[in-house]
């Protein structure tokens, strides 16, 4: 009997484990700049990177957005190839995905972590996303 308690308390770990803690209110820090820190392989892998050339601005008003490349120059203004990837944010059993479609492809990427400082996000090769918000670069 008690490897059956085991057997399922490690179940319902394993369960509660693979939901996410990514709330609807915390959506609202998706807009902004981000800078790409890390990015995770399947294979326990990961690519740190310390200085980027270019910066994701995400815009984010109900449930819809998009994705733009800019680069800061230095004169603090910012260089962009103005395409934009736009995006919906769904919610599949209580875990929150972008759907991305453009005229070449759609994909989807898991947010596994939102908050007003960092931003992680997996696709659907297993690569995992780590962002950081980057509060100096908030001119309109």
């Amino acid at each position: 009997m008690r490897h059956i308690k085991i057997i399922i308390s490690l179940f319902f770990l394993t369960f509660s484990a693979c939901q996410s803690d990514v709330k609807s209110e915390d959506l609202v820090a998706l807009s902004g700049f981000w800078e790409i820190t890390k990015v995770e392989m399947p294979d326990a892998d990961a690519k740190e990177f310390k200085i980027n050339e270019s910066i994701d601005f995400i815009h984010f008003e109900d449930k819809k957005g998009f994705r733009v490349k800019v680069i800061p120059q230095f004169d603090g203004g910012l260089l962009s190839n103005k395409t934009k990837e736009y995006f919906d944010i769904i919610e599949k059993e209580s875990v929150f995905y972008f759907l991305y479609k453009t005229d070449y492809a759609s994909w989807e990427e898991e947010i596994i972590i939102i908050n007003k400082e960092e931003l992680v996000v997996k696709n659907s090769n297993d690569l995992v996303y780590f962002y950081k918000k980057r509060t100096d670069l908030n001119k309109k």
